[in-house]
């Protein structure tokens, strides 16, 4: 044994205690520990076997893997706090469009999380917009084998970004060369602008003459600006901008097999069987909200996904 490199390696440790006392508030003492330590066998590495070593240098290592996981969730909680202070700060931020949209610009960060950061709307984009959580519904509830999307309708993008952040290809198209300028910006504040192509083109022609093939197609049509209202009456697929079961048929020429149509609660489930009895199978997923002034939740519109029959 060498009594003199024993000597110094308790010094060290000696002085790593005295160091971690005065930096205890500086960096986690586990982490300096392991550093020190690792230093100390290296003075004395005649004395340690191999085992020793690695046995230490794991020890060190788990201790930094296991601060860098303390920072990174120490940094995500300070990100959801910064988060919630800059929507309550921005909260009493005045409706630019008017009160006739006024219950949706209150809800404006269900719609896009990062509405504070940059995010471009105009007052119809705001109204027909998914909210987020349900855009990201959309993109898993297409199945991963359905990976080459067109997103019809795409508004200020909020399906399209949905669909890009679950992982899909997506083709969006609108006719409002504005509102689809808006839509790409948006998708740039999300990360995913360089998945999604942006296309300017009525929905109706670029479907009849494109010569792509689609794994999935997503319709999200007009129902009739703000002063719709689901009490209304039953809607049928006459009742949208653009008569439904034309948007199905030109999916179904194009060789999509799986189609996505998003529709208010009042829609009248038996016109699915109107475009193909026997065809297609149906499956119905309800989306929910909280109820306006009130914490109850209830249903805010529908989306049908249809699929070709099997036998």
């Amino acid at each position: 044994l060498d009594l003199h490199s024993h000597a110094v390696t308790r010094k060290r440790f000696t002085s790593h205690k005295r160091y971690v006392s005065r930096n205890s508030d500086r960096m986690p003492t586990f982490v300096h520990f392991s550093a020190r330590l690792l230093r100390a066998i290296s003075a004395g590495r005649r004395r340690f076997s191999p085992s020793v070593k690695t046995a230490t240098g794991a020890f060190a290592l788990w201790g930094s893997i296991g601060c860098c996981n303390g920072v990174a969730c120490s940094l995500r909680s300070w990100a959801e706090e910064k988060e919630k202070q800059t929507v309550e700060t921005n909260s009493d931020v005045p409706n630019p469009f008017g009160p006739e949209v006024e219950k949706y610009w209150k809800k404006r960060h269900t719609y896009f999380q990062l509405f504070d950061h940059g995010i471009a709307v105009d007052k119809e984009g705001l109204y027909s917009v998914a909210p987020e959580v349900d855009a990201l519904r959309l993109g898993f509830d297409i199945p991963n084998g359905k990976t080459y999307v067109l997103d019809a309708f795409c508004g200020v993008g909020g399906n399209a970004i949905g669909l890009a952040r679950a992982g899909k290809t997506v083709v969006t198209v609108d006719n409002c060369l504005e509102r689809l300028e808006k839509a790409r910006h948006n998708a740039k504040l999300y990360g995913v602008e360089n998945r999604i192509e942006f296309v300017h083109s009525d929905v109706e022609n670029f479907l009849a003459n494109t010569s792509r093939t689609f794994d999935a197609i997503h319709f999200d049509p007009p129902w009739g600006g703000v002063s719709y209202s689901k009490q209304a009456h039953s809607f049928k697929w006459s009742s949208f901008g653009i008569d439904g079961k034309h948007l199905v048929s030109l999916a179904v020429e194009n060789g999509c097999k799986h189609i996505a149509f998003r529709v208010p609660v009042s829609f009248d489930l038996n016109e699915l069987q109107k475009v193909g009895p026997g065809i297609w199978d149906f499956d119905v997923k309800k989306m929910l909200s909280k109820k306006e002034g009130s914490s109850l939740v209830e249903e805010s519109y529908w989306v049908v996904h249809m699929r070709p029959s099997i036998g």
